[in-house]
């Protein structure tokens, strides 16, 4: 079976370049190719006459646009195997419609000054809430590092659907890159009015939830040998506690509800916040993710595509 590729979605943004940088050590991380995809701004007022060379020119600088950000993928990765894709639809519904047949796909920050936000960037709710497959969505650029500087991941011990997608994709993450997962249950805040981020060890308060807690930490530990799982009781909302673990040296998986509303950005009000909130790598899983594809056990093999 072949690999699914790594996608990335890129414009002309200093925020896309990041996100290429990303995706281009991921997809060697995972012994995959990459998908560069870009959509062109089509002209909406030129004239009848003259709409077939403003359309070849929109093509052209999208071209551009692509062979920038693969050229910084090869120099980054000089062994990756790098695919392109220019598409003539809207920029979110060309990453929904690739995410169908890739393992992950990776969207850029928000950095740029109000009214200079990049395309995709402002889109990459949008793309989260229907995409086919997990979302990495990276923090400002200004905290950029590279897949290699992660040393854990982190994920709420949601119950949920979603949250079980997440889970499930956390814990595969994790074991990959042979690092820690931090299974984070949240418990209402104290009756007393105490700190609503305060984070305990289990065992500190509640047994109930460090029972749940350390049962759900064990079936990981089975299900994946080797993996180290730290279970964290932390005291609060979620929407208010997770994005405090964000940071550059983390990958926050979170859960999301996926509308059937081609325009609905909802994702939940946990992952809205932790993606708005987000100072590091955040990975967006709905429940359409295949987790047999991500969980097969077999040794991934870079794939070498037709020569662009």
């Amino acid at each position: 079976m072949t690999t699914p590729p790594v996608v990335v979605g890129v414009d002309d943004s200093i925020d896309a370049r990041s996100a290429v940088l990303w995706a281009a050590a991921e997809a060697m991380l995972a012994g995959t190719s990459l998908l560069v995809v870009h959509s062109p701004a089509l002209p909406l007022s030129a004239p009848p006459a003259h709409l077939s060379a403003a359309l070849r020119a929109c093509d052209d600088v999208g071209s551009a646009v692509l062979d920038s950000a693969i050229a910084l993928a090869r120099v980054s990765q000089p062994q990756l195997a790098v695919q392109r894709l220019l598409s003539h639809a809207d920029p979110v519904q060309a990453l929904v419609d690739v995410s169908a047949e890739a393992q992950l796909v990776v969207l850029g920050a928000r950095t740029a000054p109000v009214g200079e936000m990049s395309l995709l960037a402002s889109k990459r709710l949008t793309v989260s809430a229907h995409a086919h497959c997990p979302v990495l969505l990276l923090g400002p650029v200004s905290s950029f590092s590279p897949p290699s500087a992660i040393s854990r991941v982190v994920v709420g011990a949601g119950t949920t659907r979603a949250g079980r997608a997440a889970v499930g994709f956390a814990a595969a993450e994790a074991a990959r890159r042979a690092v820690p997962l931090h299974l984070v249950r949240l418990e209402r805040p104290l009756a007393d009015g105490a700190s609503a981020v305060a984070e305990r060890l289990p065992g500190a308060e509640d047994e109930l939830a460090e029972v749940a807690l350390a049962e759900a930490a064990a079936v990981l530990r089975r299900e994946h040998p080797g993996l180290v799982v730290v279970p964290v009781l932390a005291w609060g909302e979620a929407a208010d506690v997770l994005p405090g673990y964000s940071d550059g040296s983390t990958v926050l998986v979170v859960g999301c509800h996926h509308s059937d509303d081609h325009w609905s950005t909802r994702l939940g009000p946990v992952a809205t916040s932790v993606v708005h909130r987000n100072r590091g790598p955040v990975v967006v899983v709905g429940h359409a993710w295949r987790r047999h594809e991500r969980d097969s056990g077999a040794e991934p093999s870079v794939r070498y595509p037709v020569p662009t």
